[in-house]
Order: C-alpha cells, then structure tokens, then sequence
C-alpha cells in the first residue's frame, strides 16, 4: 500500500470540528455555527481519502477490495457497537424515538447507507424540533461519506484504467461545480433536502479531493511566510464561520466559508507554521483522534438524556448523559476502534456483526408494541388508551391520524366543477349554509365541534378541511398530502369561490400556528394571514372572521399522547405535562390575537387556558378522559371542552 505523510495538524484540525458539534449539540446558543465542523470533517475526509486513492493509483497499487476493507476496519466496529447497544436500551427502556420500532428502522438505514435520506424523512429538518428526538440522527453525515467512498474510487479507478489520468482534475472541478451549483440553487427552494443529500454535500468532499491533486502542485511555489499565513487565515475562518453563521437557509453560499477555511489550513499548514503547530499539540491532536468516536456517541446520549430528563423533571439528566457519552466515547476509541485494526479476517467479522445488527433491527421495527396489552399500563391508562383508540382509529400508526369523518373527499360518482374532483364536507344541504370552515388537520380537529355547533342552530356549515394543507392562498404543492400546485390552486379556486356564492354570516380560520412562526418564516405567515383575512372581506364584505387560537404545545417525539402517558406511567402517575413555551407557538398565538385590532370584521378565540392547570402545566387527563392525541391534536373529549367558549363565538356572529 502506498501511504501518505501522516500530519499531526490536520487531527488538530478535526479536534476544532468536533469541538464546534459537540458545544453546538449540547446548546447551540452557546455556538451558533458549531453544526460546521461537519463540513470542515468533510473537506478532510475527501482530501485524506483521494490522496490515498491517487497516491495507490500511481504507484499502480490500488485495489477496491483492500480499499473497502480499510474503511470497514475504521468505521465498522465502533458503529456497529453503538447501533447494537442502542438497540438493547430500546428493548430494556421503551423509550422514544429509541423505542423499538424506530431504533430499528433507524439503525437498519444507518447499515443500508441511506440514513441520510431516511432522516430526511423523520426530521424533515435539521434544526426542527422533531430533531431532537431521533437518536441517530447524525449519521446522516456517515451515509454521505460513506456514499462518496463508494462512488469516488470506482471512478477514480475507471479513469485511469481508460488512460485519461490527467483529465481527473477537470473531471472533479466539473462534477464540483455542478453540486455546487446545485446546493445554492436547492437551498432556498428545499433547505431540508439540499442539507442531507449527497448530491448537494459532494462539492464539500469534492473540495478536499481537488486540494489532494493540487496540493503538491502549489506547496513548492509559495514562500513559507505565505503559507504561515494562508493556513492561519484558514483557521481563522473557519472559528469566525463557527460564530457567525446561522443554520437558516444552509448550506447554499454559506458553505462555501468553512469549506474554504478548511482547504487553506489543510493546504498551506504545516507542523512548522504557526497555525499547523498549535493544532499539532497532543491535547488537540488527541481529541481529533478520538473525534470519531465522540461523534457517534455524543448525540444518541443526549436524546437520551432528553427522554430521561423531560420524563423526570430533571434537566440535569441531560447533562449528566453528555458526560457519559464522552466517557464511553474515550473508551471506544480506546477498546472498540482497535478491533479493526486487530481481526485478520474483517469481513467474517462484518458479516456476523451484520447479522445480529439486522436480526435485531428487524425483530425491533416489527414489534408494534400494542399499548392497550402492555403489561406496564395502570387501570386508568388501558381506560386512556381505549378512549383514544375510539376517536383516533389508528392509534399506533403516528403519521396517520383520523379524525371523525370530516374531510376533503374525492368521490368517483360525483359531478363536480373541479378537475380534480375536489369536494368539500357539507353539514346539511337543506340549510342555509352561514359557517364556512378554512383549516388543516387543525380544522378537522374542531370540526366535529362546529358541526353539533351547527346543527343546534339548524344552520349549515362547509369544512374546507384537510390534513397537511394550510388554509392560505399560496399554491405550492403540499408534499404530504400529494396535492401538485394545480391541485392547491384549484382547493383556493373552489373555497373562495363558495364564500362568494355563499356569503356566510361565518368565516373560520382555523390552522396549526407554531410550524408557521419558526426562524424566518414569521412574517410570511403574518402577511399569508392577513392576505386570507382581506380576500375573505372582498369576496363577502359582511361576512365576519373568527379565528381559533392553537392549544398549548406538547412534546412527545415520535409518540402519540396515550403512548407517551404510558411510559410516564412506567415509572410514575403523571397526567400533567410542563407548559413548554414554544416561542414559535406562542408568537403565532400572540400575532393571530391582535388581528381584531387590525380588522373590525375579525374575532380571536383563546383557548390555551383551557388546557392549563393552576401551575401553568399542561393537561393531558381529566377523569378517564385523555385530551390529547399527539402533541398539537386534542382528542375528541379535549376540544369538547372548548365547546362553551367557541359555541358562544359562533352563536353571537350567527344571531347578528
């Protein structure tokens, strides 16, 4: 094998990088940008790795085989070793998101080397709350490296087996340029898919692998004081980048700054330099040794610290399951990483490891977990459960809630003016209709509500209701419901059209708020509001607007409201939750009350205090009744309580 000079500074180099994840990761107030250190490890990752592939191919000593094996035997064993210790805290904990299913499914994507797009699918994004909840979350970095692993040596060994080694350099700028380019043009349009794909990530590994041609190149024709200060400056930037840049629209241009810090430190830094020796100090040196390791325990750590620390009360869980992931992270640097190194035959050992994980894995993903057997329910939760289950059919599958009956339809027999057979939910078609319902899965939350609301004042009321879309007036397509842009200009088409023929007494926005009010998507779902609230006026001047507020915010993970009591009820009686003071709830709570002010025609209804107990906590039992289904959903006995206050809203509009 033809090696490369091993230098101390650029294990320096991956100490600041772990460094910056690990303090952002712990409190990402503290370092703003820290989530950059993976892509100051990427830079590195694809310098180290061409330069081992180039240095082979020329010396005409490169094999794929030996070239995979070497990277199972760094990565594998201490991977493998958290996924399957991860797994068994799932079986003894039955905590979320490292419940069983979950666990499973997540540490079965991790091995297959798309956890990437797989957590894709779970987060959505990275910063999202949701995040938060999913252990292995991080080894969405893994699958892109270990995706460019596979990629880069085959077409690297393809090249040269073509004889067009001298065109190597041109063909990486060209698929550089092209991802990019790619990633600016994908972040502002789809953040979350530009974050954690590889085709919008290869340009940062592509950028460490141009630097390995070119280095050896340049390194000879700059004098040593501009090197000294090229690596310097390279260092500099990428600590500002930790401290200035935001996760907001990234990475887009944004990358572009550690990425180009990290190149000028790996290509001008030396142990000799200034910057190259202070990161050749063994303190810095050794943690960059051991950064892998701290990567894959660190996080799973802490969502379970969280999980621990939000079902006991006690912050300091959080803390303490920090500490312990770095003592076990010092400790499988030093026990678990040699072992690959240390077994002659690697791929038996994969293989088997393979085995158990995936046996494992499966056994964990198909294990429903059926809540209203579970022999650690008390009484009063197998009551709680059942009671869901009767208003929520599809308890145990947490990405499809049914709430009774009220929804957009799309029936085969009947004729309609839409194209796509788009139809709302009428309550009576003898009644004139006075109540016109704008609204998501939130809508359909209080529909059932409205309705009897409705039919007690022998009036009619229309439910342009469904899961996953938004009331207002852009037509983006909503990926979770399917619906193309077409389909979301036609549902605005055909529910302006009904209150113009209509001309109710009643509008009724009624939307999931906190999702609105993230980051910088506050004023845009201010003037979407205000944009609904206008059109509504010019389409039927004296038809009045009421607006509904949203209910206190839970966190459940990746549970429903019966799972989670369950495992509270696993250690202890708890029917209450704390209020969480979801700054983004709260906001679109606070911008949605002072509506009236702006428009005399609108009304707000709160009904946050309902759901709050004298300690400001969150209810989630009264009785044998559970109020809520997931963590912004009421059940149908939680929005009844709201009935008195929402019936008198409508009554007072209807009787005018």
């Amino acid at each position: 094998m033809s090696s490369i000079k091993y230098r101390p500074e650029i294990d320096g180099l991956r100490s600041i990088a772990i460094l910056g994840v690990l303090i952002f990761h712990f409190n990402e107030k503290w370092l703003k940008g820290g989530f950059l250190g993976v892509d100051v490890f990427f830079v590195i990752s694809g310098y180290l790795i061409t330069s081992i592939i180039v240095n082979e191919l020329n010396a005409g000593t490169f094999s794929l085989k030996n070239f995979w094996e070497r990277r199972v035997r760094r990565i594998f064993p201490a991977l493998a070793f958290m996924l399957l210790v991860f797994l068994l805290l799932a079986f003894i904990l039955f905590v979320p998101p490292a419940d069983l299913s979950s666990q499973g499914r997540q540490s079965l994507k991790v091995l297959a080397l798309v956890s990437n797009q797989y957590m894709l699918s779970l987060a959505g994004d990275y910063w999202g709350a949701d995040a938060s909840t999913i252990s292995l979350l991080h080894t969405w970095s893994l699958s892109i490296e270990e995706q460019f692993y596979v990629f880069l040596p085959i077409i690297l060994l393809l090249v040269y087996k073509c004889n067009l080694r001298k065109f190597v350099f041109e063909l990486l700028i060209g698929v550089f340029i092209g991802s990019l380019a790619w990633c600016i043009i994908q972040s502002p349009v789809d953040q979350s898919s530009a974050f954690f794909y590889l085709s919008t990530r290869a340009w940062e590994l592509l950028a460490g692998s141009i630097l390995a041609i070119i280095a050896p190149r340049i390194s000879s024709k700059i004098t040593s004081q501009t090197s000294n200060f090229l690596s310097l400056l390279g260092l500099f930037i990428v600590i500002l980048s930790y401290i200035l840049i935001e996760g907001t629209r990234f990475p887009g241009w944004k990358g572009c700054v550690p990425v180009l810090g990290t190149i000028l430190f790996i290509g001008f830094s030396s142990s000799n330099s200034f910057a190259g020796s202070c990161l050749s100090n063994r303190n810095f040196v050794y943690v960059g040794k051991v950064s892998y390791s701290l990567y894959l325990w660190h996080w799973p750590f802490l969502v379970l610290g969280k999980i621990l620390a939000d079902i006991y009360e006690i912050q300091e869980i959080r803390h303490a399951a920090f500490f312990i992931s770095i003592i076990v992270a010092l400790l499988s640097f030093h026990y678990i990483e040699p072992i690959g190194k240390k077994i002659k035959n690697i791929w038996a050992f994969f293989i088997s490891s393979l085995i158990v994980i995936v046996a494992i894995g499966l056994l964990a993903s198909f294990n429903s977990r059926n809540l209203a057997n579970s022999e650690f329910f008390a009484t009063t939760s197998k009551l709680l459960v059942y009671e869901c289950k009767q208003s929520n059919r599809k308890i145990n599958n947490f990405s499809t809630f049914e709430f009774r009956g009220i929804d957009l339809v799309k029936p085969d027999n009947l004729n309609t003016n839409s194209n796509y057979d788009i139809v709302p939910r009428h309550t009576s078609q003898e009644s004139k209709t006075e109540i016109i319902v704008l609204g998501d899965s939130h809508g359909l939350m209080w529909a059932s509500l409205i309705e009897r609301v409705a039919n007690k004042n022998n009036t009619g009321a229309i439910f342009w209701t469904t899961q996953g879309v938004p009331p207002f007036l852009e037509s983006n397509a909503v990926k979770k419901m399917n619906f193309s842009a077409e389909q979301r200009a036609e549902l605005n088409r055909l529910k302006l059209e009904s209150i113009k023929i209509n001309k109710p007494k009643l509008v009724m926005i009624i939307t999931r708020l906190d999702i609105k009010w993230n980051n910088d998507s506050a004023e845009i779902s201010g003037f979407r509001f205000k944009e609904l609230i206008e059109a509504i006026h010019n389409l039927s001047p004296n038809s009045r607007v009421l607006i509904l507020g949203q209910p206190p915010m839970c966190h459940f993970g990746n549970q429903n409201a019966a799972q989670w009591l369950g495992m509270r009820n696993k250690y202890f009686i708890c029917e209450t939750v704390p209020n969480l003071n979801l700054d983004s709830w709260k906001k679109g709570n606070d911008f949605i009350s002072r509506l009236p002010n702006l428009y005399p025609f609108v009304d707000f209804v709160q009904i946050s205090d309902i759901y709050l107990d004298a300690e400001n906590r969150i209810k989630l039992v009264e009785g044998k009744h559970i109020l809520y289904l997931d963590d912004d959903h009421l059940s149908e006995y939680g929005a009844s309580l709201a009935q008195p206050r929402i019936q008198h809203a409508i009554e007072r509009v209807l009787k005018l």
